[in-house]
């Protein structure tokens, strides 16, 4: 492959990427707003009921309430992890260093996958407490 060809390449490359960290950084956001959500519905549950199951399932939605928002917050950071070696592979585009910019590329896939995964896992744990939450609405009514 001639350089010229592959430097096209990783230029488009190098802009799917960018909007490819865009979405996972409003996705992250939204997730996060989620996860918070999730956490003050399980806190505004009242206390010190005399059910067994509500107080598992109230415990239950907090503990995972509280997971979801650590979680949430992790997989943004790493998010603007993957923001960051993705601006450092334009930088090193630019300045024609093809070793430098594989390796962000290979840096920046790592992180929106471990951004992927964070995410998913936090949206699931916000779902659990949500639903958990709601179960114990349904109990004091």
């Amino acid at each position: 492959m001639r350089l010229r060809t592959w430097l096209e390449c990783v230029l488009i490359l190098a802009a799917a990427s960018v909007a490819a960290a865009g979405e996972w950084s409003d996705r992250a956001t939204a997730v996060v707003v989620e996860a918070t959500q999730a956490r003050h519905a399980a806190e505004s549950l009242p206390v010190l009921t005399p059910w067994p199951h509500y107080e598992w399932l109230r415990l239950g939605a907090l503990a995972d309430g509280r997971a979801a928002t650590d979680t949430a917050a992790v997989g943004a950071l790493f998010a603007s992890t993957a923001d960051g070696w993705i601006e450092q592979c334009q930088t090193a585009l630019a300045a024609g260093d093809r070793a430098e910019a594989q390796q962000c590329a290979g840096q920046a896939n790592a992180a929106v996958i471990k951004c992927s995964d964070l995410l998913t896992e936090a949206g699931s744990l916000a779902r659990i407490s949500r639903n958990q939450s709601t179960q114990c609405w349904t109990l004091l009514q």
